[in-house]
Parts: C-alpha cells; structure tokens; sequence
C-alpha cells in the first residue's frame, strides 16, 4: 500500500509528539501540538505507511504568506522521500503566489538540502538562535 497524507487530528497527538521529540533538537510539548491543531490559522497534514504515522507538517497561514512551522519524519523513515511530499502536498494546499517561509538550524543538512531541492532561498540568518548555539537560517519561497 501506497504512502497516503491526510489531515492532522486530535487522535494524532501522541504520535506527533513522539515523532518531534525524536527529530527535533527544540521537540514541542503535547500541548503546543495540540494548540496548533486547534488554531484556525494553521493547517496540518500526517503521512500514513498503512496506518502508521511516519511524519507530519504543521504550516500556520496568514493571508498570501505562509509559514511552516514544524516538519518531521520519523528517523525509521528518513530519506524516503517522505518529508518532499509531505512539504509539496502542504504547498499544493495554498493559493497560487503565496509566500512560505520557514527557519532551520544551518547545521540540519538534511533539511537544508530538501528545502533549497524544493525551491527555498536563504534570506537572513539568526546568530545563534537556536538552543544549541546554532545559528537559525530564514528560508522563503514564492508560490
């Protein structure tokens, strides 16, 4: 069976959450996963093996800008192509002309490579923003 992406729901929660905290240096809370789900400015998306979560997108939408705000593969899952049609299944999603923006450690190479593959340039850098020391990269594509 084919990987399928569908919207995010409530019942998602726990395994968002386990997901994040395996791949993200700064994981969210439970809560903070939940308040994204339930803000009316954000849209989420799961990828589905069967009916296992392998990842998942939050981008909250504001008018024609957007911004992703968290994305995540599960480590047993990376470089599957998953996290590319999780990002263009998000991206489908928005009006024609929309600017997306997002921000990644500069030492997240993976990341770094999907997001210039899929057409993000690099606009600013944040000194050292993130918790590790690492300094934070603004990325932005226009739609």
């Amino acid at each position: 069976m084919p990987m399928t992406i569908r919207p995010i729901n409530k019942e998602d929660i726990k395994d968002i959450f386990k997901i994040n905290n395996s791949v993200q240096g700064n994981p969210w809370t439970r809560n903070a996963i939940q308040a994204e789900i339930e803000n009316p400015l954000s849209l989420g998306w799961v990828s589905l093996d069967k009916v296992v979560i392998t990842g998942y997108i939050f981008i909250r939408k504001n008018g024609s800008e957007s911004e992703i705000m968290t994305v995540g593969v599960s480590p047993e899952n990376q470089r599957k192509g998953i996290g590319e049609k999780l990002i263009s299944h998000a991206l489908a999603q928005l009006p024609q002309g929309s600017t997306v923006n997002l921000e990644v450690s500069h030492l997240n190479e993976g990341a770094l490579t999907l997001y210039k593959k899929i057409g993000f340039i690099v606009t600013a850098t944040r000194k050292s923003y993130y918790p590790d020391g690492s300094d934070g990269l603004c990325m932005q594509l226009n739609t």
